[in-house]
């Protein structure tokens, strides 16, 4: 049996309040500084116990901002030289992924400002539908440049997540984008979830640069609000 040291301990106690006390998924834990002071260790101790809760997925860390209750629906690796990344909705076997809609494009003028690549830049965009019981639960989208996945639709097909690809070639992420955003329904987003026009959406975003700072790849996900508690992001 492995040593229940300090900072072991610690994890636990945080552990238990967030799982059973008055925190939402989403809001910030309280700074290492303040919960350095209140068990009476130091900040290294805290640190340590804080990874803990991040491995358990039960809390994300973000750069210069720090420690948040993890959303059901995601969670960052960050390893040691690279982002590793893997966007997927749920291990459940009832929630089902099925292929929208997929195109090879060309960057338009308001593309190509989005993602900083030159006019007429190829990209796969491909979307997906997730859904649980027959119901729409999430939408799901990508934006990949064709010149690095050529055969990016025969993976899709394949049941590929669209992010696993990327270690697979051994393209090495540099940094990423994560935002999210309430959204109004448009008509496409009408008719995929059967709600009104307008009504409100959570959206993710991330967007994702390769080592020379080159447009990597782009992906949302976007739900209805009643619904973002079912939607799970996993990264492995």
């Amino acid at each position: 049996m492995g040593t229940y040291t300090l900072d072991r301990k610690i994890a636990h106690e945080l552990k238990y309040s967030i799982l059973h006390m008055d925190y939402k998924p989403g809001m910030a834990l309280p700074p290492e500084r303040e919960l350095a002071e209140r068990f009476g260790v130091q900040r290294r101790t805290i640190r340590l116990a804080l990874s803990h809760l991040v491995n358990e997925k039960i809390i994300m860390a973000r750069d210069r901002s720090g420690y948040y209750i993890m959303p059901p629906r995601c969670q960052l690796r960050v390893s040691e030289d690279s982002i590793g990344w893997r966007l997927c909705l749920s291990k459940e076997e009832h929630l089902k992924a099925k292929l929208f809609s997929y195109s090879l494009l060309e960057t338009n003028k308001r593309l190509s400002e989005k993602f900083r690549l030159p006019l007429g830049t190829k990209l796969h965009e491909i979307r997906r539908i997730y859904e649980k019981e027959g119901i729409v639960i999430g939408l799901e989208g990508f934006y990949v440049q064709e010149e690095m996945f050529p055969d990016m639709m025969g993976e899709m097909l394949s049941g590929e997540s669209v992010f696993s690809v990327f270690d697979d070639r051994n393209i090495e992420i540099q940094k990423s984008l994560f935002t999210t955003n309430i959204i109004y329904a448009n008509e496409t987003e009408k008719n995929i979830f059967d709600i009104p026009l307008s009504a409100p959406l959570v959206k993710e975003e991330l967007s994702l640069v390769d080592k020379e700072n080159r447009f990597a790849a782009y992906a949302y996900i976007t739900a209805p609000i009643e619904k973002m508690e079912i939607m799970l992001y996993e990264w492995e």
